[in-house]
Order: C-alpha cells, then sequence, then structure tokens
C-alpha cells in the first residue's frame, strides 16, 4: 500500500485520468493500418514495410498529441519523451511494438505502446514532481516474420545486433539493411537523408541508434499474455517475473534420394523417415519436461525433393525450444541432439545443426515487482505472479538493465499471433492504470 493518504489520493487521481474511449480509438486506427496483400483478416504490418512505417508514423501523432518530445532513430525506433524541472538524465522507459506476423491481432505489442502513451500523457500533469524523465519507445522489428530476427529494435537499441544480421533477406529477396533505407522517410525521421543508400549506411544507422544503459533507470513493459494462465485464474493483472526464452536450431538430416518404386525398401536412406521421428520424439521429451516450464516443437519442415514418385533425399527442420528453467531447456536440448545422433545412425542418415538462437531464461526486477503488487493493492486490484512464456523487448532489455519489469493484461483464451487475438478494454485500462503509477513511482523517487 501506499505509505500515506496523500500517496493514496495521488494513486487514485492519477488513476482516474486515463481515458478508456482515447486508448479504444487509437487501438482500432492501428486496426486499420494493414497490408492488404494479406486479405482483410487480422493485422499485418510486417517490418520495415510501407504499413509498418505508416503505424509508427501514427504512433508518432499520439506522441505530439501528448505533448511528448518525438524523436525516431535512423533504424526507426520511435521516441516520447516527457521531462520536467528537476530531472536527471537517467530516464524510465516503457513500450513495445507495432510491427505485426501475418494476419495478427490488434493487442500484441500494440498495448504496450498506446497504453505507455497514455501513461506519460497524464504523468505530463505531474511532471514538477519526476526526478527521472520518462520515455515510450515503438521499438522497431520485434517480430521475426519478416527477416526471421526478433527484437531488432531493441537489439539495436542495446548493442547487441550481430552485423551479419543486416543481410538476412525476405520472401522477396530484399535485405534487412536495404529496407532500412525507408526509415529516412518517415514524418519525424531527424537524420541525414541519402537516395545512394548502401549497406554502410546501414551500418552507420545501427550505430548511430545505440542507447547508454547508463542513461537508463527502468524499462517498464505493458503486454497482453498471450496465454490462458489470468483468464483461467480470473485474475485481471499480472505481474511478471521473468520470461522463457528460446534456443532454436536449423537442422539438416540428409538421406539418399531414390526411385520409390523400384528401390527396395532395406537400401532406403529417408530422410523424412528420419525427420518424422525426430519432430515426435521433440514432441515427446518436451512433454516429460513440462513441468519445468518447458515446451518444444519443430515448427518448419522442408521436403526434398517432395515428389510424388520420390523417396526424400534431405529434409530441413527448425526446432524451437523454450523454458523459465535453465537446467530443464539445457537437458532437453542435449537429450536432443543425443536422440538426433542415434535416429540418424539407425537409418543411415547424416545430419548437421547450427544454432541460430539462444538465450537463458529471464529474471525481472523484484524491486519492479514490488512497485506494481504495492499499487495493485492500493488500487483493491486481484493479481498473480507468472512468468512470460514469450520473449519481449523487455528480455533484451534485461541483458543489460537491472530494473526491468512487464506487466500483462489476460488474452482471451489465451489466443495471440491470430487474427482472433483478444482483450477486453477494460482489462486494457486497468492495465494502464498499473503501469502508470509504477511508472510514477519509479519516476518520482531517486
Amino acid at each position: 500500500m501506499p505509505t500515506n493518504s496523500k500517496s493514496t489520493i495521488t494513486y487514485e487521481r492519477l488513476a482516474s485520468l486515463v481515458d478508456k474511449e482515447r486508448i479504444s480509438r487509437a487501438l482500432d486506427e492501428l486496426a486499420k493500418i494493414s497490408d492488404p496483400a494479406y486479405g482483410n483478416t487480422g493485422v499485418t504490418r510486417l517490418t520495415l514495410t510501407d504499413y509498418d512505417l505508416k503505424g509508427k508514423n501514427f504512433v508518432a501523432q499520439l506522441m505530439k498529441e501528448a505533448h511528448l518530445d518525438i524523436h525516431v532513430s535512423e533504424i526507426g525506433n520511435t521516441f516520447g519523451r516527457l521531462s520536467g524541472p528537476r530531472c536527471d538524465t537517467k530516464a524510465v522507459l516503457t513500450g513495445s511494438h507495432t510491427d505485426s506476423v501475418v494476419n495478427g491481432g490488434h493487442f500484441d505489442g500494440i498495448v504496450g505502446v498506446v497504453c505507455g502513451i497514455e501513461a506519460l500523457r497524464i504523468l505530463n500533469e505531474v511532471k514538477d514532481e519526476l526526478v527521472h524523465p520518462l520515455e515510450v519507445i515503438d521499438f522497431t522489428g520485434e517480430e521475426s516474420a519478416r527477416f526471421g530476427l526478433s527484437v531488432f529494435g531493441s537489439k539495436v537499441f542495446m548493442g547487441e545486433l550481430k552485423e551479419e544480421s543486416l543481410q538476412l533477406r525476405d520472401s522477396q529477396g530484399v535485405s534487412l539493411a536495404q529496407a532500412l533505407q525507408r526509415v529516412q522517410h518517415m514524418e519525424h525521421f531527424q537524420g541525414a537523408k541519402t537516395s545512394n543508400w548502401t549497406d554502410e549506411n546501414a551500418k552507420h544507422a545501427v550505430a548511430h541508434s545505440r542507447a547508454d544503459a547508463s542513461d537508463i533507470r527502468a524499462y517498464v513493459e505493458l503486454h497482453v499474455e498471450q496465454a490462458g494462465f489470468l483468464e483461467e485464474n480470473s485474475k485481471p493483472i499480472g505481474i511478471v517475473s521473468g520470461a522463457a526464452m528460446p534456443t532454436r536450431w536449423a537442422i539438416d538430416i540428409i538421406g539418399e534420394q531414390a526411385h520409390s518404386g523400384t528401390t527396395p525398401m532395406e537400401r532406403r536412406k529417408n530422410a523424412l523417415v528420419g525427420a518424422s521421428e525426430f519432430v515426435l520424439l521433440v514432441d515427446k521429451i518436451c512433454k516429460e519436461e513440462s513441468q519445468y516450464g518447458t515446451v518444444g516443437a519443430v515448427t518448419k519442415l522442408t521436403v526434398e525433393p517432395n515428389v510424388m514418385n520420390t523417396v526424400p533425399g534431405h529434409c530441413s527442420l527448425f526446432l524451437d525450444v523454450r523454458s523459465t528453467d535453465k537446467a530443464s531447456k539445457d537437458r532437453t536440448t542435449d537429450l536432443l541432439l543425443k536422440k538426433l545422433e542415434e535416429i540418424c545412425k539407425i537409418h543411415g542418415l547424416y545430419y548437421s545443426y547450427k544454432v541460430i538462437g539462444h538465450d537463458d531464461p529471464k529474471t525481472f526486477s523484484a524491486d519492479i515487482m514490488a512497485i506494481s503488487k504495492k499499487v495493485c493493492e492500493a488500487l483493491a486490484t486481484s493479481y498473480m505472479v507468472l512468468p512470460s512464456r514469450a520473449g519481449h523487448d523487455a528480455c533484451t532489455m534485461s541483458n543489460h538493465i537491472k530494473e526491468v519489469g512487464m506487466i500483462f493484461v489476460p488474452s482471451k483464451g489465451g489466443v495471440s499471433h491470430h487474427h482472433d487475438e483478444w482483450s477486453d478494454i477494460d482489462d486494457i485500462v486497468l492495465g494502464t492504470k498499473i503501469l502508470l503509477l509504477t511508472l510514477y513511482e519509479l519516476a518520482t523517487n531517486p
């Protein structure tokens, strides 16, 4: 609870200023910005496409209406800043992303940006009390849907991006480095513009979009849960303790292409047989480890030559294993690699694999969790503590900043990355209030 009645009165007054209609209207307007090439089902704003940047321009307009100072970095991260006369240089940050998967929902990432702007709009009322400036960020490219790289904007912001990632290409052969050229056409872009764009320009954009972690006091992200635990437990707010993080492999299983009618069974080296056994084994082993919060699947399978009358000679697989328990995830991946070797040996196959992503599970700030709990109790709001089953920009931030937290609002049916994704506006408004007051505590205390 707040330490005195004055704090309680301040909490109630600030919380009462959250505008349900303004939030709802902004969410609806953003949902209309979607690439029609993917139909009219759901929302499609793939990273650094015209529709993604149109969405970012809309966000910048919301920031302007909230009387925030706007800045667009050279990779498209969009910032709205609020400062007061007593503020030092260590900012309290919030935000998320507005890019989407193909035919996604109205809420994933978007809630964190729209409601972050609403929170800073209200905190402008008490800016004389602030000792730390506040900033809301719309990170570029959190989703991996276009280039296969997730949390691009926060990786750049924290100096984590590997230079070779700029050569990742979309399905049309456009590289990430090439796509960055479009950022300079955003309405609030302040950097130098060039028509003769090269990969060196992209590297320069990345270098000039990095933050200094010592200038960041804390980061708090509001997000839809993307699972059903809050709904199942009838809790309107989740205080996030940490996050499951993925280990991802690209696997090649190599056999021998052969005629499917003339080749005797005992001579066949069918890559698809080995791949199929591995797919089932991933499901079995991850179910056995699920009590530790571990999940996993082969998420993509390509068969070659993939024709009716030929035994498959080559299969490419993508494996995604995640957990909130490091020991369980390590145990699972070690066992999967051992079993893959055994399967290939039995069937006369060869394999190779490449780790394309690996992160240990994250633990978020106990201090921020305590503040959010206090705020919930002050507003007589029921909550539960739970981990995130997905990665977020907050996870990248936590690699470099001690004080990182997340707040969840329920997702109906746990549905996400789908056009049926839904969170009730009243839950979103309540989440905004918890975010607002958590930011208030962080920004008004040294």
